[in-house]
């Protein structure tokens, strides 16, 4: 398997994005849910939003993963949301894409990365993640 992490661009990504934060239920962190309008507001607002598209032997799997990083301070993101279509489950991609996020929110500077679980009547297979 491949996982590969890109960088929000709104021409590319912006309905994929905001798709994939109305639909994802399973594996979903908070369950936020983020219309094209209210993405675009956090991201100009210093969201930092990452993609991920997952690929294996039997085929791409197109963007399947999305996490929004909300800046608290100059040293500290909150983990918004952390979410990973069904198509994607099972596989311990999970663990790949959070250790993608944690090395590239390091390269940038920053020095700590905060999450909240939320649970809800169908997000309980994160926790045991």
């Amino acid at each position: 398997m491949t996982v590969t992490l890109e960088r929000f661009d709104a021409a590319s990504h912006l309905h994929r994005a905001a798709q994939l934060t109305q639909r994802t239920n399973q594996f979903n962190l908070t369950t936020r849910r983020y219309s094209e309008a209210e993405l675009s507001a956090a991201v100009g607002d210093g969201a930092l939003v990452f993609l991920g598209s997952l690929r294996d032997r039997f085929g791409d799997y197109g963007r399947v993963l999305l996490a929004i990083l909300q800046p608290l301070d100059e040293r500290t993101l909150c983990l918004d949301s952390f979410l990973m279509s069904c198509r994607a489950i099972g596989r311990g991609v999970e663990k790949a894409w959070m250790r993608a996020l944690i090395r590239s929110a390091n390269q940038a500077g920053w020095a700590a990365l905060l999450a909240e679980y939320v649970p809800t009547a169908k997000n309980g297979c994160v926790e045991a993640s």
